[in-house]
């Protein structure tokens, strides 16, 4: 029996379009009274587990995940880092905190992915999960990072983070 293949799609706007959420996010930060972080980037994520082939990932991210129009989609191996700046791995000065719904809490929005993936005709069993990745920029260290995560970016009753 062929293992599981686990993908991550990352969905991001078109044309350095402003980032109102992280923007937003930014704000909060320095209101916690955390000035180092010069930068915060958010970006919806999407985990999906299966029997599937990576040609079938870009036609779901494609059809299903992102826009064209205004989005495109980076789609990787669930264990490669996301943040990639002009080809080369983000530096010390860049955290990335993923955020995940918990075992067992519904997520109606991967829900209704899974369904549609099964409306383009796909009929192998699959997982679908959704979160989000923010990039948090600046001289900043790895317990803020922390800090941030469990005070600004997540619900601890429902959710969990990881960092990169």
């Amino acid at each position: 029996m062929k293992p599981n293949a686990v993908w991550l799609v990352q969905v991001k706007p078109k044309n350095e379009a402003r980032d109102r959420h992280g923007e937003h996010i930014k704000h909060d930060i320095a209101d916690t009274g955390i000035k180092s972080v010069s930068k915060v980037s958010y970006y919806p994520l999407f985990r999906i587990e299966g029997d599937i082939l990576l040609h079938d990932i870009e036609t779901i991210a494609s059809r299903l995940l992102c826009d064209p129009v205004i989005e495109s989609c980076t789609i990787k191996n669930a264990g490669d880092s996301l943040a990639v700046v002009n080809g080369k791995t983000a530096s010390t000065s860049r955290h990335e905190v993923e955020v995940w719904l918990k075992n067992g809490v519904t997520d109606a929005v991967a829900s209704s992915v899974l369904k549609a993936i099964y409306d383009l005709g796909y009929n192998k069993t699959l997982t679908v999960k959704t979160g989000q990745l923010y990039i948090i920029e600046g001289t900043i260290n790895k317990k803020s990072v922390e800090e941030i995560a469990t005070r600004l970016l997540i619900n601890p009753l429902i959710q969990e983070y990881k960092l990169r």
